[in-house]
């Protein structure tokens, strides 16, 4: 990795390491509405609710650089087809570089699986996985129409990615799991979310219209594990018609 990257790694985990102990606040009626209310608005400068979840198709295209222990750096060219409620396909191919493998993940209904270099797969993460990415795709506008226990963090701390002057910081409580999101103050765009007990945060920017939409088209991904992953989409685009063919490749046969 740069020195940048190994710099924005290092406080990134140093983040996620404070965030892990913290003990959840209860939060009041009053300070639910109004953490709801700042996750509205940020919907609302991105397009409003009715464009962030109205979509029904979407491809994304573009490259994807991941840093792996024991790996070094790798780098792919990245396609992402997704077909709500329940359809996606990604895409990465590391043999368009320097590494000879490539890998696609499937999800189609409540299965899932992987094709590594033409051999399929089963595995219960990529199911988690999947799920959660069809789950989460609508981003905040999500947490705004499904969750209802939601705080606000008084006080953001700087670290070495963010001001916390900068930020407006909302806790959600989501299927146990306690979700931080950071909204630029600024924009009232989301820039970071923390979840995963918080052993992983997404930074988001380079924030570009599409479809009606203001989406971020580079997303960095941070792990507790050493793992960072970082996404540059070229393009994104929604309303595309997709084959429902495409999400059925290498479907593994059922076991009788």
């Amino acid at each position: 990795m740069n020195n940048t990257r190994i710099t924005r790694t290092i406080g990134a985990l140093a983040l996620m390491a404070y965030l892990a102990l913290l003990i959840p606040a209860s939060a009041t009626a009053g300070e639910s509405e109004e953490a709801k209310q700042l996750l509205a608005t940020a919907v609302e400068a991105m397009g409003g609710m009715e464009r962030a979840t109205g979509w029904t198709t979407m491809v994304q295209k573009g490259i994807l650089h991941q840093f792996q222990p024991g790996w070094g750096n790798l780098t792919a060219d990245c396609t992402r087809h997704v077909k709500k409620p329940d359809r996606a396909r990604d895409e990465r191919d590391f043999s368009a570089y320097d590494h000879p493998f490539f890998y696609n993940y499937y999800l189609n209904g409540d299965d899932a699986w992987m094709l590594v270099n033409m051999s399929v797969r089963e595995h219960p993460r990529v199911t988690e996985a999947m799920k959660s990415l069809m789950r989460l795709i609508d981003g905040i506008a999500y947490y705004v129409e499904h969750t209802d226990t939601l705080f606000l963090v008084p006080e953001v701390p700087d670290d070495s990615l963010f001001a916390g002057s900068s930020l407006d910081r909302v806790g959600v409580v989501d299927r146990g799991d306690t979700v931080f999101v950071d909204l630029s103050r600024e924009t009232h765009f989301p820039v970071r979310r923390i979840d995963n007990g918080g052993a992983r945060q997404m930074i988001m920017s380079m924030y570009r219209e599409t479809g009606g939409l203001m989406v971020p088209f580079h997303v960095e991904v941070f792990e507790q594990t050493g793992v960072t992953t970082e996404y540059l989409w070229d393009e994104i685009h929604y309303g595309v018609e997709i084959d429902d063919a495409l999400f059925e490749e290498y479907r593994p046969a059922k076991q009788e």
